[in-house]
């Protein structure tokens, strides 16, 4: 993102970093019993940063002629 000249590349990096982390906290906690439900909420979890935080990113990275 840096490489590319994307102004937002630190607060984005940071973020994913966040969601890392939010991942770690995620896996520990998982109880196998409830493995579809946790599943269901990861995956609406990582989708909702994809259509906000990542669509910004992948219109910014278009307009530098990427992609």
């Amino acid at each position: 993102m840096a490489q590319s000249g994307y102004a937002h590349a630190a607060e984005h990096g940071e973020i994913h970093a966040c969601l890392l982390q939010d991942l770690r906290c995620f896996s520990s906690r998982c109880d196998t019993r409830s493995l579809s439900l946790t599943l269901r909420f990861l995956q609406e979890w990582l989708l909702r940063h994809v259509a906000t935080a990542d669509r910004e990113l992948a219109m910014a990275l278009r307009s530098l002629g990427f992609g």
